[in-house]
């Protein structure tokens, strides 16, 4: 994975959330952020305008604010 990369956990029930790559870690661990849509257990809320609709293509993420 790059950095930026946005996936989903493979156990959506428990892991509901789209995950960000950051970077890999030791042992097969990675460093990633949870992106959320609730201000709760310290998450940050974003603004829209911190995302783009679209990629470097014209085409549209899969992914909206």
């Amino acid at each position: 994975m790059e950095k930026g990369e946005i996936f989903w956990a493979e156990d959506k029930e428990d892991h509901p959330h789209p995950i960000v790559f950051l970077e890999n870690l030791e042992d097969g661990k990675f460093s990633a952020c949870i992106l959320s849509s609730k201000p709760t257990n310290g998450n940050v809320l974003m603004s829209e305008s911190y995302f783009q609709k679209f990629d470097g293509n014209g085409i549209e993420y899969k992914i909206q604010f």
